[in-house]
């Protein structure tokens, strides 16, 4: 967890924050890397930090914070939850969905992943993504405020490149709320 939210420690630096010796981390990394290359996944030392495969690296995270922490914790403490909450409720009004808590909360880990995975500059191709989301301002303008909330919070401009990457897998033509959802549109 520590490698995934911060990837500028050397292996002696997370050793002495896990108040462990150097080669007992080597060994845990090893380990690990071991049991994570069947995903394609693996942790780089100096600096550490995870690396491979993308997409498997972002399941395995969603589902890491989603099963580690309870729906009232918030793991994330560089990251102001209400601004985020915020953000994400422009998006949950636009698409007309009904989304529930629980639904709700595991779109926000996906987000929050997705948003440090970029912080990292770790990026999905997203070329295949049809959906432009240049002018995405022009939709929102009555919630403005917000957007430049978060973007002065988090440093990011939102644009095409962004959205994609932070609301991915959700933005891909493949992609249904439910299967209610999924019939409507496809009659």
């Amino acid at each position: 967890e520590k490698i995934f939210l911060d990837e500028t420690k050397s292996v002696s630096q997370l050793a002495d924050e896990l108040f462990i010796s150097v080669s007992t981390l080597y060994r845990i990394i090893k380990d690990i890397n071991f049991k994570l290359k069947k995903y394609d996944i693996r942790i780089n030392t100096n600096p550490c930090m995870v690396i491979g495969n993308e997409k498997k690296i972002r399941y395995f995270a969603y589902q890491y914070f989603h099963e580690r922490y309870s729906l009232l914790e918030w793991p994330f403490k560089d990251l102001d939850e209400s601004i985020i909450n915020n953000f994400l409720n422009i998006f949950v009004e636009f698409n007309e969905n009904t989304t529930y808590y629980a639904s709700l909360t595991t779109l926000k880990t996906i987000v929050i992943i997705n948003l440090i995975r970029h912080k990292h500059k770790h990026f999905l191709n997203t070329d295949h993504i049809k959906q432009n989301f240049n002018d995405i301002h022009v939709l929102f303008e009555k919630d403005k405020d917000i957007f430049l909330n978060f973007e002065n919070n988090t440093n990011y401009t939102i644009n095409d490149f962004f959205i994609k990457q932070l609301f991915y897998p959700y933005v891909q033509d493949s992609f249904f709320y439910d299967y209610y959802y999924k019939k409507k549109m496809l009659n």
